[in-house]
């Protein structure tokens, strides 16, 4: 077999076949650089910040006493860090904000406490402590 009929016998399949190639790795190069650019910001601090504002604090405690209280605020904002979807997804109800009563102490300032689904962070919560008194008789 000679070398122009390596070459020339059946072109446009050999065609076909370098431009499919060709859109191919163009494909799989984009996703790359995509995935890379996104590991890349993230790395350099510039992760993708959320606010949730208005979150009710609720209250945890033993369950031998119930005393009436007050939360002063009854409501905290949240921000939070994470990836572009999980933030996409995240709802005000995936993120529990409470705080706790310890035994024997069920007045004065507390820290609020957030807990939030895995691949978020909560990196602030505004106030940061609330303040429990006990509700005034009926």
């Amino acid at each position: 077999m000679s070398l122009r009929s390596l070459i020339f016998d059946h072109i446009w399949l050999k065609l076909f076949s370098l431009v499919l190639a060709t859109l191919i790795w163009l494909a799989i190069r984009s996703n790359l650089v995509t995935a890379e650019g996104q590991q890349a910001r993230q790395a350099l601090g510039e992760p993708t910040v959320r606010k949730l504002a208005r979150l009710p604090v609720f209250l945890l405690q033993d369950s031998t006493g119930h005393l009436p209280v007050l939360v002063e605020p009854a409501f905290v904002d949240v921000a939070v860090r994470g990836s572009d979807f999980r933030l996409a997804e995240l709802r005000a109800s995936d993120l529990h904000v409470f705080v706790r009563l310890t035994e024997g102490r069920t007045a004065g300032s507390f820290p609020v406490e957030v807990r939030a689904p895995n691949g978020v962070t909560v990196f602030l919560v505004t106030p940061a402590n609330v303040q429990i008194k006990p509700a005034p008789p009926r």
